[in-house]
């Protein structure tokens, strides 16, 4: 929330929605020191950025894939936002986790942002958001091959797996796929 790039914008909106400027950095709350230790103190709502921090989800299935044969970069979706590129540029498959994804505007961004940049790769989607609108974004985004719907452990190495060997992937389960 405090990249350099992003603040102004997020200054922007706070001060639409309060009537006047907000420092973003002076939100506190009052808590607890630990679950254990119950003296109340200070602390400050939102974290100062100092770079991007690696997403759950994504550390997830970075793990997922490095127990499998697969090659895989890791582009962050912080890197969109800011302009930037993943190193690579020929890539087989493309995963986007929609976990921190929760409008319809942004995943068409997103969607549109890596057709263009790689578009023969085959796009798969996972995460809280896809999970719950997979139907609709698959009517919707003709870019959108696959949808892994609830935990990718089993389905993204099979569905891997299946389009390196030219397989048939209907009987791999909690995937939804193109008709």
């Amino acid at each position: 929330l405090f990249a350099p790039a992003t603040t102004p914008h997020l200054q922007d909106s706070y001060r639409r929605l309060a009537g006047r400027p907000v420092d973003l950095g002076q939100l506190w709350y009052r808590g607890y020191r630990s679950a254990h230790d119950h003296t109340p103190e200070w602390r400050p709502l939102l974290r100062p950025y100092r770079g991007s921090v690696p997403h759950l989800s994504l550390q997830t299935v970075r793990a997922i894939l490095e127990t499998t044969d697969v090659d895989l970069e890791v582009f962050d979706l912080d890197d969109l936002w800011l302009g930037k590129s993943p190193r690579g540029s020929d890539f087989d498959v493309v995963g986007l986790s929609t976990t921190f994804i929760c409008d319809a505007y942004t995943l068409g961004r997103t969607i549109q942002w890596i057709a263009a940049r790689f578009p023969e790769a085959t796009l798969v989607l996972g995460g809280q958001y896809s999970n719950l609108k997979y139907a609709s974004i698959l009517a919707a985004h003709p870019e959108v091959d696959y949808v892994v719907r609830g935990d990718a452990e089993l389905v993204l190495p099979r569905l891997l797996a299946a389009l390196e060997r030219g397989l048939s992937v209907d009987d791999i389960p909690n995937l939804a796929a193109r008709d």
